[in-house]
């Protein structure tokens, strides 16, 4: 049966969005039908229109079509809900010229045709209406058609998509239950897409209004239902992994400035999709968290919204400053760990988060977020991870396993504490192996004790390591 109706779900999206071929087919909800209304992007007036229409028609099937289409495709949803643009005074007073200069031919037009009959009057009158409606057309298009003019004058946090009107439509869309399949199906259908244009095409390099295409869906907010926690959601949570550094750290920045209840609501959206993973599904050290894909995406995309509640709270950054690189000390010691094919790891202390560097701000500096780290923390994950497999894929750091101490906002203090227990215990083993290495090649006396080198400037941070 599912895949019955997954195979007749197919046959209507194509009908809608390619057609049956036939360019005299009479069915109008096939897009090879003459009287096929094509709607390319959309906008808060356009979504408005078709609404009251379908509302006094009571038939929803013009716009769950359109739906269907737009929000299923990344080039309509890059394109639509954009900002009207702003002229500045320049641009103002250049139009106002042309518009001028535009009255003065047509004064002239019309003094030369006075002699000409009246039909070629008519004539000329239906041809300069014609113009005028190309015009008007041509420019509720600029938009769409001068995106890649844009694309040069977006500063480093400015985005074209218009916030607010996607948050008005979404709320009277949403309010109409007969709509909700048609957010779902498109979704389902645009996310895989969206992950292979980040993966092999490096669409957001070519064009960065792409990030209009997360930021529109992140406004729905069903996202936490149980229908998109399926299907849906997951697929779209490995497309939005798949955006580079760049792009993560601008979406954050956005997110930062977002009020208390809309970063609670992405929490919760991916929370939710995490807990219905780990309890549909049985988990144990041979079936690791660790290896389910869709808890993996969910937990990347939840650390950028972890992200924006610190950057978007009280964040003191005063006190930091520029570590001093300290030389590294030639000696035995280095010559020997050389030797024995070690190597010096974080000769700068642990390990930096990329993120964190994008956005310049450290966890540690956050004074107060927008909603408590507390929230953030998921027990039913905590209580399937195994720590000690997490652990090793964290030291070994390979690009195939995922470790969750990369996440550390999301672990408890009892998982925490299991993950210092066997990094204490791992570097007690390295450095008995060592001691043991150097009184067989030094000849030096095994000594039992651990010795702690600490500098007299930085007592206190060496203390704390």
């Amino acid at each position: 049966k599912r895949a019955a109706a997954k195979h007749l779900i197919e046959r209507y999206y194509h009908q809608l969005t390619e057609g049956c071929g036939n360019e005299a087919c009479t069915n109008e909800f096939c897009a090879s039908c003459p009287t096929f209304l094509h709607v390319n992007y959309l906008t808060e007036e356009i979504v408005y229109e078709i609404l009251d229409s379908c509302t006094e028609s009571e038939d929803f099937s013009p716009l769950i079509r359109v739906i269907g289409r737009i929000f299923s495709s990344a080039e309509a949803l890059v394109v639509s809900f954009r900002k009207v643009k702003q002229h500045t005074k320049e641009e103002l007073k250049s139009l106002q010229e042309k518009d001028e200069d535009k009255d003065e031919d047509e004064k002239e037009k019309a003094a030369c045709s006075a002699a000409a009959a009246c039909s070629a009057a008519a004539a000329c009158s239906a041809a300069a209406a014609m113009e005028e409606d190309s015009e008007a057309s041509s420019s509720r298009m600029g938009d769409s058609s001068q995106g890649d003019n844009n694309v040069q004058k977006l500063g480093p946090d400015e985005v074209t998509v218009d916030i607010d009107a996607i948050r008005r439509v979404y709320a009277r869309l949403l309010a109409n239950e007969n709509l909700e399949t048609a957010f779902l199906n498109a979704l389902v259908y645009l996310s895989p897409n969206v992950e292979c244009d980040l993966l092999y095409h490096s669409v957001y390099a070519r064009d960065p209004n792409y990030l209009n295409v997360f930021i529109i869906v992140m406004e729905n907010g069903n996202l936490h239902s149980p229908e998109y926690l399926e299907m849906a959601l997951p697929l779209f949570c490995k497309a939005m992994c798949r955006l580079p550094l760049e792009a993560q750290g601008k979406l954050i920045r956005l997110w930062s400035k977002y009020s208390a209840d809309q970063i609670r609501r992405m929490m919760e959206t991916f929370q939710q999709l995490i807990t219905f993973k780990v309890i549909s599904n049985e988990f144990n050290s041979r079936n690791l968290v660790n290896d389910d894909d869709s808890i993996v995406a969910a937990s990347k995309c939840l650390k950028m919204v972890y992200y924006a509640n610190v950057v978007g709270g009280e964040v003191d950054t005063n006190h930091n400053e520029e570590d001093e690189e300290e030389p590294i000390p030639e000696s035995s010691e280095l010559t020997l760990q050389e030797l024995l094919g070690e190597e010096r790891r974080n000769k700068k202390g642990p390990r930096v988060d990329p993120i964190e560097t994008e956005l310049g701000v450290k966890t540690l500096d956050c004074r107060k977020p927008l909603i408590s780290f507390e929230e953030f923390i998921n027990e039913p994950l905590n209580d399937v991870l195994e720590m000690d497999k997490d652990y090793t894929f964290f030291k070994v750091e390979t690009e195939n396993k995922f470790s969750f101490m990369t996440c550390p906002f999301i672990l408890n203090a009892v998982t925490k504490n299991l993950g210092l227990y066997y990094d204490n215990r791992i570097r007690m083993y390295s450095e008995r192996r060592i001691t043991v290495l150097y009184s067989l090649v030094q000849g030096q006396q095994l000594n039992p004790y651990l010795r702690l080198k600490v500098r007299r400037d930085h007592i206190i941070d060496d203390a704390l390591v």
